[in-house]
């Protein structure tokens, strides 16, 4: 048995003479013969013997869980990273909800810009300019999204 297990072994013994008429549970590990430790869950009870109501032993029957610990662990691991994953989304969501639309609106607007006849007759050299910066600072916000997302 697992060491760190002891402690679980007395303390289902004592419980067990100490309530001799309930079952309890208890999982312990054991070493196997390849040097590993295999999860064991166990069930117990004092055992009475000829109608003696002092307990003369404990009973106690107990099955290999040792895939059913495995998948838990597995099962644990992948919810650990789908939280991971689902944080990674929640960040790009947030830059596409709210980083991305302000360079786009005004990339949107300073085009529109050029289809009014009368204003396409002013200078459009700070138009283009505006338009420019507004692209890139869209081009930098997608490529931390990329960033992000590769983590």
């Amino acid at each position: 048995m697992h060491p760190n297990d002891i402690k679980k072994v007395l303390t289902i013994r004592a419980s067990c003479l100490a309530n001799p008429d309930q079952v309890f549970a208890t999982i312990i590990r054991k070493l196997n013969t390849a040097g590993t430790y295999i999860h064991t869950q166990w069930e117990c009870r004092a055992l009475h013997e000829n109608g003696n109501e002092n307990p003369s032993g404990i009973y106690g029957i107990g099955y290999n869980i040792t895939k059913y610990v495995a998948k838990q662990r597995q099962l644990k691991d992948a919810q650990q990273e789908n939280q991971e994953k689902r944080a990674i989304i929640e960040k790009i969501i947030f830059q596409q909800s709210h980083l991305i639309r302000a360079p786009l609106t005004n990339i949107l607007g300073l085009t529109n810009v050029f289809l009014d006849e009368q204003l396409l007759k002013i200078d459009s050299s700070s138009t283009c300019a505006m338009i420019v910066e507004s692209t890139e600072q869209l081009d930098d916000i997608i490529k931390n999204i990329v960033k992000i997302s590769r983590n």
